[in-house]
């Protein structure tokens, strides 16, 4: 027998958000992250119903946009009144402006293609209550001006209510999904990693548990290699960083035993060591085929090509949310969409700390272990 899971309130959900908070302060002092983040949500709000207004049909993830942008919206304002030590049912979503409020006519339903300078009017009337609030911060930091931000709270969350409603969204709909994009993203302690996909399979269709890969640097003639050894064998091709320059994507298999030991997950990998599960035609077909491969391997390089930018992740122990979440979009329809972001995150901030170290030893043993999930360098 299943037991029915109770409906969010806002006051649980205003609990959740706190456990998420990343920057927790308290006080006047502590309210300028989540009013920076409001302020810049509501910016997003804007930028999405700018894009729709432009592409129309075209922008056909308009509606999933703006369900993110709400929830993100609310995440910072909730941070926000905890921080006031303000609560969320205290504010009473029932007092949001009504229909008449904004004049005669406006209908509720925007997304059916009505409504549109409802919407798009109460977004900017929600972010003028929100510039308030900057500008009330802006001020000298006293019980007074503490005072004032707090008695300004219910405007803004009464016009954010608002706009979602003329968005027909539901603004506890927007916040049901921003609970499991940031426990997506910050699981909290405890969190178990995805099973490993190949369980189900004999020992000869599952991926190493343990891989112990030399990784050898030679020069021949005026080009670098790369050359990779497990137990004597070479594996693989010798690689080069086919690139102009020295950036080191001659170690890039590195990435490949990250997504292996973290996700459980590498089409690659399983190439190299062949082990494709061939008793399941469709998985040998999709999971572990040629079109699985080329979408690691675009991971893979996308990944690099950004973080050759930002100094290889050095000193980096968080990822920006925007790059897991393209990932994520690039792996969708197959096994490994199901790894949480956090997941992610591991794989390749762990998979780079490896990549520095190999790249600037010019070689070294790495040591991927599926059932710890960590890989290292020796």
């Amino acid at each position: 027998m299943t037991t029915m899971q109770s409906p969010l309130t806002l006051e649980k959900y205003q609990e959740i958000a706190l456990l998420t908070d990343q920057n927790k302060r308290s006080g006047i002092g502590g309210v300028r992250f989540p009013i920076l983040g409001l302020f810049g949500e509501v910016g997003s709000l804007l930028a999405e119903a700018k894009k729709n207004q432009r592409d129309g049909l075209a922008y056909g993830d308009f509606r999933e946009a703006m369900v993110e942008e709400f929830g993100d919206a609310l995440w910072y304002f909730s941070n926000l009144a905890s921080r006031t030590g303000t609560s969320l049912v205290s504010l009473d979503p029932q007092n949001a402006p009504t229909q008449s409020n904004l004049g005669p006519g406006i209908k509720s339903n925007y997304m059916s293609g009505s409504n549109v300078d409802g919407f798009e009017g109460q977004l900017i009337r929600l972010a003028g209550e929100v510039g308030i609030l900057v500008n009330v911060f802006g001020m000298e930091e006293d019980a007074a001006h503490e005072s004032t931000l707090v008695n300004h709270l219910p405007r803004v969350f009464s016009a954010l209510v608002e706009a979602a409603r003329l968005g027909g969204i539901d603004i506890l709909e927007a916040a049901q999904q921003n609970i499991k994009k940031v426990r997506d993203r910050w699981p909290g302690a405890g969190a178990e990693h995805t099973a490993l996909f190949d369980n189900a399979f004999d020992a000869d269709e599952q991926l190493p548990r343990e891989i112990k890969m030399f990784f050898i640097e030679k020069k021949i003639g005026d080009k670098t290699y790369a050359i990779q050894k497990c137990n004597g064998i070479k594996i693989g091709d010798r690689l080069t960083d086919n690139m102009t320059g020295d950036d080191g994507y001659r170690y890039h298999d590195i990435f490949h035993l990250a997504f292996a030991s973290v996700l459980g997950w590498s089409p690659v990998t399983r190439a190299l060591f062949k082990c494709k599960r061939k008793s399941n035609s469709i998985v040998d077909e999709v999971e572990d085929g040629a079109r699985a491969i080329v979408i690691e391997e675009g991971v893979s390089t996308w990944a690099f090509n950004y973080a050759s930018r930002h100094s290889f992740f050095e000193g980096r122990s968080t990822l920006d949310y925007d790059l897991l979440k393209r990932i994520r979009v690039l792996v969708t329809g197959f096994e490994v969409e199901r790894c949480a972001l956090w997941e992610w995150e591991k794989a390749i901030l762990t998979g780079y700390d490896v990549f520095r170290k190999i790249r600037k030893n010019h070689g070294g043993l790495v040591h991927a272990n599926l059932l710890r999930r960590t890989i290292t360098a020796e």
